[in-house]
């Protein structure tokens, strides 16, 4: 898009303005995995970041006891798409917010959900931010829920300071034509200080 890459806000802008579908889904196939493990956890605060125009905040609002639900997303065009669609309900909220300097509390999410997010910061050289950034804003005890294009070794190498892997799905052929990674890891990881456990 004109020089722009997945690491600029301006791309974001320009490509939910531009996108004749409502939602767009990156890692489509990363979303019921997703609510499978959220529901298995005690229920606490979610915060989704990079929500794009997706609808992954919203089932997981009506799939999960999670509440209150913050989806973020850089653009400003994408939340406007959320909000435009989202069921209307104070415990879900949809923001512009940059997750290389997230304005909320420390320690104050159960949850931080991440769908494609930091694969698109990775274009930006923003990644170390990003992660220091989750680990302020999450729960000792908390859970990490990222699905990316890149590989595990490479992952937990730029998480390894803050967060223990406790699992990783390899998710083969991403049935989304428009996604540019053919493979597709979720994965879990909790803080430091918390025990993975079994």
């Amino acid at each position: 898009m004109g020089g722009l890459s997945y690491g600029q806000s301006e791309y974001w802008d320009r490509r939910y303005t531009e996108q004749q579908e409502l939602h767009y889904e990156w890692f489509p196939e990363a979303i019921e995995k997703m609510i499978a493990v959220v529901k298995g956890q005690k229920p606490g605060p979610l915060l989704e970041l990079g929500c794009g125009s997706s609808v992954l905040a919203v089932r997981l609002f009506q799939d999960t006891a999670c509440r209150p639900i913050l989806a973020v997303d850089i653009s400003q065009a994408a939340i406007q798409k959320c909000k435009s669609s989202a069921p209307r309900a104070s415990e879900l909220t949809f923001t512009t917010m940059d997750c290389c300097n997230l304005e909320v509390p420390d320690n104050s999410w159960d949850f931080v959900i991440d769908k494609g997010t930091m694969d698109a910061v990775d274009c930006a050289d923003k990644t170390a931010a990003m992660v220091r950034e989750v680990a302020r804003v999450l729960r000792p005890g908390g859970h990490f829920l990222m699905a990316s294009c890149r590989e595990p070794l490479q992952r937990t190498a730029q998480l390894q300071q803050f967060f223990t892997m406790k699992d990783f799905t390899e998710m083969w052929g991403s049935n989304n034509q428009r996604t540019p990674c053919p493979d597709v890891y979720m994965y879990h990881f909790v803080p430091k200080e918390a025990d993975p456990g079994p």
